[in-house]
Formats: structure tokens, sequence, C-alpha cells
């Protein structure tokens, strides 16, 4: 009888309106209190209650009690209440490089309520705010202007190196500073990247449009490569790229050493599908795909069109005497710059 009587008043609740309980929301600036709602719910728990306090009389007999919302005045919507207003007061100073931004709660919160004691936000304006300080300040996916060693000015093709502020992170670090009443925050914490690396690359690096000074530089149509170290040209050597037929073009764009690596065999496959092994001394690849520098002993072909028709798979050929001047001058994660 118990199960039935439980069974039945929750399949009545079904069909019927449940109270809305009042809660404190920050919008626009301002705290409001929401009022409650109440609903024709019945109030499973209690009414069982009294049930099981007649359980030995010869006769149940139950009182309608209906569910009730958590009202304005409780101490809870009044402490989530107090909760909002200090967040509402909060400021950030948000240091972005070498910018800092003051963010202002009530300005880049558009709502904010706390639900089990957790803050939940509509941050719109934050991430537009965010937005607008990736179009002002990040590398990654841009295409960047850079002044290449013959003195001409370029706009370099997207790729992977650079940085970006993550607006899920940077929403959450800066929400979190509001309501820990933090009042300053770096932008560090907050950035990815692509590629090998998604931790984001050059954000200490403000000069040369991010790049920095210490970088590879690679002309396709001049066949050269150039090393930079803290400004200065460190080498300077001829190269071979990969085949221009469309298929293994070295691509070009913005990428940085993944890694560096001795004596190792790389793999692929040729266009006719057949498969090679290549043993060089040293290789450092510059994308996912597998481009990168490295010694190439069996190439009889080093004139400046050798890589119209009989240039590589899309790697940079170079000489085995010449390859440490590229390979002992790179880091791990410094830029590649190539163009045509």
């Amino acid at each position: 009888m118990r199960a039935a009587v439980k069974s039945e008043l929750e399949r009545l609740n079904v069909g019927r309106t449940a109270p809305k309980d009042a809660y404190a929301e920050l919008k626009n600036g301002s705290v409001h209190v929401i009022n409650a709602k109440k609903g024709n719910q019945y109030d499973v728990n209690k009414i069982m209650q009294e049930y099981d306090k007649q359980f030995s009389d010869n006769q149940i007999k139950l009182t309608t009690v209906y569910t009730q919302p958590i009202s304005a005045d409780s101490k809870q919507v009044q402490a989530d209440k107090a909760k909002l207003e200090k967040l509402a007061d909060q400021k950030v100073n948000y240091t972005v490089q070498n910018k800092t931004y003051t963010l202002a709660a009530k300005d880049v919160i558009n709502s904010a309520k706390i639900v089990d004691g957790k803050y939940e936000y509509d941050a719109a304006n934050l991430k537009k705010k965010i937005d607008d300080i990736n179009d002002s300040q990040s590398t990654l996916d841009k295409n960047l202007k850079f002044k290449t060693t013959g003195g001409s000015e370029i706009t370099l093709d997207k790729g992977t190196y650079g940085w970006a502020l993550s607006p899920i992170k940077a929403t959450r670090s800066i929400t979190t500073a509001f309501e820990k009443g933090d009042s300053n925050l770096n932008a560090k914490s907050d950035i990815y990247g692509e590629g090998y690396t998604e931790n984001g690359l050059g954000y200490n690096t403000t000069s040369n449009s991010g790049i920095g000074n210490s970088y590879v530089e690679v002309s396709i149509s001049q066949q050269h490569v150039w090393v930079y170290k803290n400004g200065t040209q460190v080498a300077s050597l001829s190269v071979v790229t990969g085949t221009n037929d469309g298929n293994y073009n070295t691509p070009t764009g913005l990428y940085y050493i993944m890694y560096k690596q001795t004596n190792t065999t790389l793999r692929g496959k040729n266009a006719d599908n057949s498969a090679y092994a290549s043993p060089v001394s040293r290789w450092a690849p510059f994308t996912l795909d597998g481009c990168g520098f490295h010694d190439a002993d069996w190439r009889k072909n080093w004139s400046s069109t050798a890589y119209l028709t009989d240039g590589s798979h899309g790697c940079v050929n170079v000489r085995p005497a010449q390859i440490s001047q590229i390979y002992d001058n790179v880091e791990q994660y410094e830029p590649v710059v190539i163009y045509s």
C-alpha cells in the first residue's frame, strides 16, 4: 500500500507545475532577487512522512501538501545576493604581454547567478573582449608582416607558430579572479598554440611581428636559408626544397622547429607509392606531415633550379657538410619563416 501511494503521487506530479525557487541574479551590472513562483506539485516526502505516522491505524487520511519554493527572504538567497553584489564590484588587471586591461565584472559579465553553491555565467561581453585582445595582439593563425634578408616587406602565409588566448581558459581565469577577489592576473596561462605543441609560442616576444630575433628564414625562389641568432646572421647557405609539382612543395608560412634528432631514418612514400627509407645524421622537422631540415648525402643535383623538377618530398635538403650550420644554431620551438 505504501509503495502504491508513493507511486501514485509521483505519477500525478508528472502533469503538475513544479515550484520555482527565488534566486539572486547579477544582470547588466546590478543585482536583483527574482521572486519565487508557487506550483501545484505534491510534496511526496512530507505526505509519505504523514503516512508513516498513521501506519498502524485502521484508516489513513493524508492531507494535501504542496512542494514549497525557496523564498526571496531566505538565508540562502540573501547570502547569494551578498556574494553577487561583492562580485559586481570586482575589477581585475589582466596583463597580456606588455599591455594591461582593467576588466570590471559589472561590465564584462552579462549575467551571473549561484546554483548549488557554484557561479554560473553568461559572459558574452567578456568573450568579446578576449576576441578583441586576440585581434590586437595574438600571432597564431595570422598573416604577419616580415622583412626579408633582402630587405623586402612581405606578408607571411599562416602557419603553426604563434599564440592566442583561449576564450574558454581566459573566461575561467578571469571569472575565478572575480570570485576570489584577485586584482591582478597574467594571461600567459590562458594561451594555446597549434601543431606539435599546443602551449602557444612567442608569448614573451613582441619584436619583429612577434617572431623575435632568433629564427630560420627560407626563400624558395632563391633556394636559400639564413639563420639568425639574437638578431645576428650566423648562417647563410644554398639548399634544395620540395619539388615544385603541387604534391611535394615545401609549405610557405610561419612554422617552428618541433624537435631535433640525430642519426635517424626518414620513411615515407614516393609518388609511385613505393616506400623509401633515408638515413640522415641531422633532422629538425617543422611540420606535422614530415617537412624539416636534414642532410641529404644521396642528392647529386644541388643547382638553384633543382627544386623545379628534382626537389625533395617537401623537406629542405642541406649538404651534409653544411647541415650543422642550421642544426647547431636552432633551438626547439624557434620560428621557421618560409616564403616563395
